[in-house]
């Protein structure tokens, strides 16, 4: 009984020590402002064509962190060799998978959006069209490609009491 109830204590004990390895992982926190002040060179070209649409806030952050990503700072990055270079950025159920050369500029990129807010005016379109039903869910994608023109698409799931439609629509 004695080795049993030490055995608890000590049990109990263990977890309020502090672990012995810290881990860290960044996610971007909305609270906070996420544009530094250096200004963006490499990936200008990105961010300019990202504004051809009106974005919602979390768009905006997420796409100005992969914007201001330095590919060269992290230890997977050779100097020597002229590569390419696959980062996902991740926040809640958004993200985006970049690809960057060798000198930090987004080459190709994919974006992915849930339930984000959609401009005022395809929202208004889209209300008028479709009379009566609500907007369910909303899934926006961005396919970027340098030196072409990104491809915007809305996948949005309209309901009307039980039933559904998935409207497709694409700038």
């Amino acid at each position: 009984m004695k080795t049993s109830i030490l055995g608890l204590v000590f049990l109990g004990m263990t977890s309020l020590m502090p672990a012995q390895n810290d881990f860290a992982m960044v996610t971007p926190e909305y609270s906070h402002s996420v544009t530094s002040n250096k200004p963006v060179v490499k990936n200008g070209q990105y961010l300019s064509k990202m504004t051809l649409q009106p974005e919602a806030v979390r768009v905006i952050k997420l796409q100005s962190i992969a914007a201001n990503y330095d590919i060269s700072a992290k230890s997977i990055y050779n100097a020597k060799t002229s590569q390419t270079y696959s980062v996902v950025i991740k926040s809640a159920e958004n993200y985006i998978k970049a690809i960057y050369d060798h000198d930090g500029t987004i080459i190709k990129c994919e974006e992915f959006y849930n339930n984000v807010r959609m401009p005022y005016q395809i929202s208004s379109e889209l209300a008028k069209e479709y009379p009566g039903w609500e907007f369910h869910k909303i899934h926006y994608t961005i396919d970027y490609a340098l030196n072409e023109t990104p491809i915007f698409v809305y996948e949005v799931i309209l309901k009307k009491g039980k039933t559904s439609k998935k409207v497709q629509i694409t700038l």
